[in-house]
């Protein structure tokens, strides 16, 4: 980890073990959390700019279907794994399905399917991985790979 944040210009703390900094236009933070039975490494990329759409995208569970997001739309894509992998609900429903494109939806899916957690909201990008990863290629392409999806919902 301090290879990868040395090589990007970004800050890294040995003791909290967390990098942070902006990375390609998003301020990025990824850290060692630990969950109650492993360690796990969690990415947070926060938006150039907010979305102001109302979004909300969170993995699809038992839990969360019996649970309602107030004042927000149900929104479904077509794309038949994102829409079963994910419950997304927006205030403007329009704009949201303008930028939940098929490229998008197929990243996403990808992310996700080895994810812990998962949410994406107006303001953020937030992915938890239930393992440790610890070597500088890996680090690299799970940070690489979200960053491409959250662009790919920005554009």
């Amino acid at each position: 980890w301090q290879n990868y944040a040395a090589q990007n210009g970004l800050r890294f703390d040995q003791n909290a073990v967390t990098i942070e900094g902006n990375l390609r236009g998003f301020l990025m933070n990824a850290s060692l959390i630990s969950s109650e039975t492993a360690w796990q490494t969690k990415l947070s990329l926060k938006f150039p700019r907010s979305l102001m759409s109302g979004l909300k995208i969170i993995p699809e569970t038992s839990l969360q279907k019996t649970l309602a997001f107030l004042g927000a739309q149900d929104v479904k894509t077509g794309n038949e794994q994102f829409d079963r992998m994910f419950i997304v609900k927006a205030k403007n429903l329009t704009q949201v399905k303008g930028i939940l494109s098929a490229d998008f939806c197929s990243a996403a899916s990808i992310l996700a399917a080895g994810a812990a957690d998962f949410e994406i909201n107006d303001e953020e990008m937030t992915i938890t991985v239930p393992t440790v990863i610890g070597d500088h290629a890996a680090i690299n392409g799970f940070i690489n790979q979200t960053i491409h999806c959250a662009t790919l919902l920005l554009n």
